[in-house]
């Protein structure tokens, strides 16, 4: 049998046609039922068409050699030899990703997931109310897995995916899903305090607040935050005197590219960490007790509690419509940190106090601003140089008449 090419052969028995190859990586004859009968009409042609596709695989290279492996084999196979190598964090978001995709669309193996059924998919997640953003995050990670697939051939080729186009919005708008908070909200945040845990708790939780407005810490890492050595976001303090500084290393088990980073905390925060005495810098910089002394909230508990604060304060960063009026949070106060500071720094500054990943996210979401304040600047800077401009010419005019 000759390599590369694939015959269409008819089996009366079967009352089909069925195409046969020789696989170029095994060196064996695969035989392939169409599924065509032999009586159909124009079944010949479809049955043609279909030798021509893997024709065409083995010319061009993307042919993979059929596989028994199900959905359910790749995804254990997807985690054991290549998720185990990322971060905790990232495996973990793909492993949810690949978890919806099965409710989803039930694939039966990888190469049912096509271009089809990926839209079908970015359909039905829109249905349930994921935004634009998650919903690119969720083809992205998907994306790699397919990517892998057809890296070690249980696919022939990664299918085509859907573009996801942002909602138009409108000028000088951000992708905010809510806004900045003032300092006159956050008061308000704090006077809730008391109201909700009482007068033993509500100064550590006003404390906490205060952190998270100074900081731009995302809520994981607030909680994560200790003094300790070898913690995943650990406080690093250097210098000595007025030149003390604390900065923010964090593990690479917490970092997407599983690298250990030292990063720069804004001066005020650093400020309001250093004021904890030496003595009593040891341990989780922020634990909240639970309701049993020997219990402590987790990240997701804190969060809810912030929320409340938010609500009760009458906070509101987000109305519409059709959708329910959304009231302060934990990344709403990380929201006011990169507002106030954009007023302040360079975005390539502001990408770090803010830890983004890249400096898209930043001009994405705090660039528009920041424009404004240069166009006025721009401006400024052009009525003093037309200034400038007139006061010369006049004075060539007076030179003229009196100088001579």
């Amino acid at each position: 049998m000759e390599h590369g090419k694939v015959y269409v052969i008819k089996r009366q028995q079967r009352n089909a046609y069925f195409i046969r190859w020789l696989d170029p990586v095994t060196s064996k004859v695969i035989t392939k039922n169409t599924g065509l009968k032999i009586n159909e009409p124009k079944a010949r042609a479809k049955a043609d068409r279909q030798a021509a596709e893997i024709e065409g695989q083995l010319f061009t290279g993307n042919y993979a050699p059929p596989t028994k492996l199900d959905w359910a084999g790749f995804v254990e196979r997807y985690n054991k030899e290549h998720l185990k190598f990322l971060a905790n964090k990232s495996a973990q978001k793909a492993l949810l990703v690949l978890d919806r995709t099965t409710n989803i669309l039930h694939p039966k193996k990888p190469s049912a997931i096509t271009s089809e059924r990926l839209s079908v998919l970015a359909s039905k997640l829109s249905d349930e109310g994921c935004t634009d953003s998650t919903i690119k995050s969720y083809l992205a990670h998907l994306r790699a897995a397919l990517n892998w697939a057809a890296g070690i051939g249980l696919i022939a080729k990664t299918p085509k995916f859907p573009k996801i186009q942002r909602a138009a919005r409108a000028h000088g708008s951000t992708p905010h899903k809510g806004r900045a908070i003032t300092a006159e909200e956050l008061d308000r945040m704090k006077d809730g305090c008391y109201r909700l845990f009482g007068s033993a708790k509500s100064n550590v939780w006003k404390q906490y607040l205060e952190a998270l407005w100074l900081s731009g810490l995302r809520l994981e890492e607030s909680f994560a935050l200790s003094w300790d050595e070898g913690a995943a976001v650990q406080v690093v303090v250097s210098g000595k005197g007025r030149r003390q500084v604390a900065r923010l290393l964090i593990d690479s088990e917490g970092q997407k590219n599983n690298e250990t980073t030292l990063l720069p905390l804004a001066p005020d925060f650093s400020r309001w960490l250093l004021s904890t005495p030496e003595a009593k810098r040891v341990g989780r910089v922020f634990s909240f007790p639970g309701e049993r002394n020997d219990q402590l909230l987790t990240g997701a508990e804190v969060g809810k509690k912030v929320s409340k604060l938010g609500k009760m304060a009458g906070v509101v960063v987000a109305q519409g419509k059709d959708k329910p009026t959304k009231f302060a949070s934990a990344h709403d106060l990380r929201r006011s940190f990169g507002d106030r500071w954009a007023d302040r720094v360079m975005p390539v500054v502001l990408r770090e106090l803010m830890r983004h990943r890249s400096i898209e996210t930043t001009l994405r979401f705090y660039v528009g601003k920041q424009a404004a304040d240069i166009e006025a600047t721009c401006r400024l800077a052009e009525q003093g140089i037309q200034q400038t401009e007139n006061a010369e010419s006049n004075q060539k005019v007076t030179d003229g008449v009196y100088g001579g």
